[in-house]
């Protein structure tokens, strides 16, 4: 337990779209207790309505609420952190973070290494649950996958995750091969074994997510199926794939559309995410020039999800 002044919350105020970059950049720098709090997760719960069919005139109304990104680190190192953060963010060509509001708040008597888990909450996706590991699993579910969020990216509960998952839930995996680029926190690999899989291979250039991924596995009880290592994306992949999954940015997943090409079956499916709305179309035109047939598509909250046959 931290004395009354060692620790504070620093709390980055964005929109939806952005604070799942801030939320990734939060995690890289080491910031302990990530969370975000947004209005939009609990319409969208309540409502039931996680996912709906993109249609190509769709736009959504402007918001007027603010998203709030926070995490937990040590007073002496508090400038510093904000710095590399906001060094992170620079480099992304996707999103404006120019209007970033960042402020600070102190913390008394706080037990600041659990006090976070209060902000995730099991996330049901159909067939599928994403269980932070300390609650047990609704009995209901029929793939409940658990997942530590404390220690990257990915945790079931950001859009792109969840419309991968709607994807997901349409095909049987079993006894399939299944590549997972950019695995983050493994969440979509290690789904796909527990629904049947018969082997996942995970990617990530980040060391932390590796480790993630790892550890997930191991809660879940599936490390012997998972393939998991650092690297450059899918160039470690050797073999070729009957699903390929690859929640990344825009910019990457066009930069990729050959590399997935080759690592893909022949009558193997494709599914990409964490594409934004305004960048749809031309991820699209790529991947069709490349010979993929969008067979799917699912859009929420400016985010825009593929599923496409190779």
């Amino acid at each position: 337990m931290s004395t009354s002044d060692e620790y504070v919350e620093i709390i980055f105020e964005t929109n939806t779209r952005s604070a799942d970059f801030i939320a990734d950049a939060l995690f890289s720098v080491g910031l302990s207790g990530v969370k975000i709090v947004d209005p939009a997760d609990a319409s969208i719960l309540e409502n039931k309505a996680l996912v709906w069919d993109y249609i190509s005139d769709f736009a959504l109304p402007p918001t007027n609420y603010s998203v709030y990104v926070s995490g937990f680190v040590s007073v002496e190192s508090k400038d510093e952190k904000i710095e590399q953060v906001k060094e992170l963010l620079s480099e992304l060509e996707d999103v404006d973070f120019s209007d970033l509001h960042i402020t600070t708040k102190p913390y008394s008597n706080l037990d600041w290494e659990n006090s976070w888990k209060d902000a995730f909450q099991t996330v049901i996706i159909g067939r599928f649950a994403v269980v932070p590991y300390w609650l047990d699993p609704p009995p209901s579910i029929k793939y409940p996958i658990l997942i530590d969020p404390s220690m990257a990216f990915g945790n079931g509960q950001h859009v792109s995750t969840r419309l991968c998952f709607d994807h997901i839930g349409r095909y049987k995996l079993k006894d399939k091969i299944v590549l997972d680029i950019g695995t983050g926190s493994g969440v979509l690999g290690i789904a796909s074994i527990i629904a049947g899989a018969k082997r996942a291979y995970m990617y990530d250039i980040d060391p932390l997510a590796i480790k993630s991924a790892k550890h997930n596995a191991e809660l879940n009880g599936v490390s012997t199926k998972a393939i998991i290592e650092e690297g450059d994306l899918c160039s470690n992949f050797k073999t070729v794939a009957d699903f390929v999954f690859a929640n990344l940015t825009a910019d990457l997943l066009i930069r990729l559309v050959d590399s997935i090409k080759v690592k893909l079956n022949l009558f193997g499916i494709f599914i990409c995410s964490g594409i934004i709305m305004e960048r749809a179309e031309e991820v699209a035109r790529v991947y069709e020039r490349k010979g993929f047939e969008i067979k799917s598509v699912r859009g929420a909250e400016g985010w825009v999800s593929f599923l496409m046959l190779g």
